[in-house]
């Protein structure tokens, strides 16, 4: 009985509510790498380091770094995480704005025997090409089709999610996804590998009616002899009309002249990246690595995208959306259910991205898939209007916290109450706040200071060096995939409907119910 009461008695009045977290406590479950081994024992969470050993969390744990521009959550996280993956043969995909992780780490990784893998979306002539629709498209022709079309709408929803997010009218949004949808499964039945690419696909979207350019005000340009007919209707009359297509088409295509063209307005906004940059076309047409072996063998890969604009965001989404769900259907393949390779995803600028769709539940199932995710985000304002109230079950499936930086009010009181409550007791009891706001926006960044919430330990605040400080092996970076093809082999409506007619291709059956 005495003893019942001795473990309930820490949480009574008469005890400190909270405490700051020792080092000796933190390194008795950390693991600890020594800089001078050229192999690392685990890789992750920096939590106490100096310039000769880091103790970090090895453990399966996702991790939430918050930090406002300038806080150095790349130099004083990203960068030394990714350095020690590479030392302890772990595989990554790691969103890279400014390229200076690439620049960093990749010539390491490539001596270190990894596949290194740029897809580098500030400089396409530079860098690895990904096809989004390669891997849906080898599903459906495999007869997987159900698998085929969720990844589809996972496609259409990253390069829609922009288009929802500045109307408050989602119907033709809502719409213009319908239609998307059908066109790549009129793709998937009836193109050839070479064609199922984001160019055909914007073509047969443009094919859905003319409509304005929102910037010059200028019909898109179809050849007068294509005026008489819509090839992309007449390809739908044509198909089972009980067909997945069939369905989501008609359901919106036989709207009035006046609802279509403004449907077509939102499908225009989602295909416009690829009808205005033909580089960008030409790097998604064609994928030069294998994404399904990622978990397989070491990995490294890089993808540096504009931070100070958004056109190229979606790739983001689609990319870590289509990854995942591959290497989570690998890791149904073994014995063990978990991948023989961990993946560790460093998403920097995570909440700027559009939101992952399933990124929850994504997040929920990935620890025992022998993945883990880093999610770097600037505020939480910034993730509740990415993510809504899906950010609450992200933060809560994050066992770590970082907090570098922020004038964000709701977060600095939210972190102070997270860390309690001290009391003190003569002349009378007074409680403050172990950590206040106010000293909470005062954290030394030239001292590399940061506040830690990490697994179940009281909070801590650890000192970390800059990436400079730690010796890491330089190499000049990996030298990069340029294979480039002059040209992207696709096919228009018109060309398809008159091949589909006359026999050349068969009657697509575009995911028969």
């Amino acid at each position: 009985m005495n003893r019942d009461l001795h473990k309930i008695s820490q949480y009574s009045s008469g005890f400190q509510e909270t405490r700051w977290a020792t080092q000796d406590e933190i390194k008795s479950s950390a693991t600890r790498v020594d800089l001078s081994d050229d192999k690392f024992t685990g890789c992750g969470l920096p939590l106490i380091a100096n310039t000769k050993r880091i103790y970090l969390d090895d453990s399966d744990t996702h991790s939430l770094i918050i930090g406002s521009t300038g806080s150095k959550k790349t130099r004083l996280f990203c960068m030394p995480m990714v350095h020690t993956m590479i030392n302890a043969g772990e595989s990554f995909v790691v969103t890279d704005p400014k390229g200076e992780i690439y620049d960093a780490t990749s010539g390491l990784a490539q001596e270190n025997g990894y596949d290194v893998v740029l897809l580098n979306y500030r400089d396409l002539e530079q860098g690895d090409m990904w096809n989004p629709l390669k891997e849906p498209a080898l599903l459906y022709k495999q007869g997987h089709i159900d698998e085929a079309t969720s990844m589809l709408n996972d496609f259409v929803e990253a390069i829609s999610m922009e288009a929802s997010m500045r109307t408050n009218d989602v119907f033709w949004v809502n719409s213009a996804r319908m239609i998307s949808v059908a066109v790549l499964l009129i793709m998937m039945d009836v193109c050839s590998f070479d064609e199922i690419n984001v160019k055909t696909f914007s073509r047969m979207c443009v094919e859905f009616g003319k409509v304005e350019d929102p910037v010059t005000n200028k019909m898109l340009e179809i050849p007068e002899s294509e005026w008489e007919k819509n090839y992309l209707d007449e390809i739908m009359k044509i198909i089972p009309q009980e067909s997945i297509a069939a369905l989501n088409y008609f359901a919106v295509g036989r709207s009035h002249e006046k609802t279509r063209a403004d449907m077509q307005s939102s499908l225009f906004a989602f295909v416009k990246p690829f009808l205005l940059q033909r580089r960008l076309i030409r790097n998604l047409s064609e994928t030069t690595f294998d994404i399904r072996s990622i978990g397989r063998k070491k990995t490294a890969i890089y993808i540096v995208v504009p931070d100070e604009r958004s056109t190229y965001h979606f790739i983001v989404t689609s990319f870590v959306k289509q990854c995942y769900e591959l290497l989570i259907t690998e890791a149904q393949k073994e014995t063990t259910k978990s991948l023989p390779v961990r993946v560790n995803f460093v998403l920097d600028e995570f909440s700027n991205t559009p939101a992952i769709s399933d990124m929850p539940a994504m997040i929920t199932a990935a620890r025992s898939r022998n993945i883990r995710f880093y999610l770097v985000v600037q505020s939480m304002h910034q993730l509740f209007k990415r993510y809504n109230q899906d950010a609450e079950t992200i933060k809560g499936n994050c066992e770590n916290w970082v907090f570098l930086a922020s004038k964000e009010l709701n977060l600095l009181e939210e972190l102070s109450k997270m860390c309690g409550n001290t009391r003190t007791y003569e002349p009378h009891e007074i409680q403050r706040p172990l950590i206040t706001v106010s000293e909470l926006q005062k954290l030394k960044k030239d001292k590399g200071e940061a506040l830690l919430f990490y697994a179940r330990h009281y909070p801590f605040v650890t000192h970390l060096p800059d990436i400079s400080e730690y010796g890491f092996t330089q190499k000049p970076p990996a030298v990069s995939n340029n294979i480039r093809q002059d040209d992207v082999n696709s096919i228009g409506p018109r060309e398809l409907f008159e091949e589909i007619e006359c026999g050349r291709r068969p009657v697509p059956f575009a995911g028969l119910l």
